[in-house]
């Protein structure tokens, strides 16, 4: 999907919660940050972190922000949350032109 976005495609709010480590008392995540996106509803067959083929319920383009890095804040097991739909990322690749991030592609459950 590797396409050109313009900046008033991305019209929705995502809120992002950040992967973080295995503690006492379960996964823990960072303080939820907040992005501009485009969300793309299509199913698609990807691969996971792990290799293995999943079903990607969403695909959202996340652009630059000029506060939070999106590249560090969505990660692989994340949460993602569009309104009251919480999911969690399977994968997050970032399309660049001429070495300056265009948007971050991220797929989710």
């Amino acid at each position: 999907m590797s396409r050109r976005l313009n900046p008033r495609q991305a019209t929705t709010v995502v809120s992002v919660e950040t992967a973080g480590a295995e503690g006492p008392w379960g996964e823990t995540s960072a303080d939820p940050v907040t992005v501009r996106a485009h969300v793309d509803a299509e199913r698609k067959l990807v691969r996971s972190a792990t290799g293995e083929q999943v079903v990607a319920e969403q695909t959202l383009l996340v652009m630059p922000d000029p506060v939070v890095d999106v590249v560090t804040a969505i990660t692989p097991e994340s949460w993602v949350s569009v309104g009251t739909d919480r999911r969690r990322v399977i994968g997050a690749k970032p399309v660049r032109n001429r070495g300056r991030l265009i948007y971050l592609e991220v797929t989710t459950t």
